[in-house]
């Protein structure tokens, strides 16, 4: 292998290295308290997220309650919400920074 390429090679495993140590890691995760309720009932959703990696000022957490509800925040409080019609919704969760890197959704079922 000649030099230029030796030297090529060098510098994108060095890049490959840095960039992974920096890469930052999300898992969206949260639990509710009754995956069947009635309506009126208040529903507890915990962020059990994995954020491996940012840094907490920068975090980005979108909770869809599949109601037309949506909330942006920068915190990983448990939140709590009531449905005021019957029927199934889909509840997502996104984690990340700036915008969510990854969502994980569940459904339940309002009586």
């Amino acid at each position: 292998m000649n030099f230029k390429k030796q030297i090529i090679l060098t510098t994108m495993i060095i890049t490959a290295i840095l960039c992974g140590c920096r890469k930052h890691h999300y898992k969206a995760c949260f639990t509710v308290n009754k995956t069947t309720a009635n309506v009126s009932d208040t529903l507890t959703f915990n962020n059990c997220s994995d954020y491996d990696g940012v840094d907490p000022s920068k975090l980005y957490i979108v909770w869809n309650f599949g109601d037309g509800t949506n909330l942006n925040l920068h915190s990983n409080e448990s939140q709590q919400h009531k449905y005021s019609t019957p029927g199934k919704y889909t509840i997502t969760l996104g984690v990340g920074d700036k915008n969510p890197g990854d969502q994980t959704s569940q459904v339940i079922t309002i009586q």
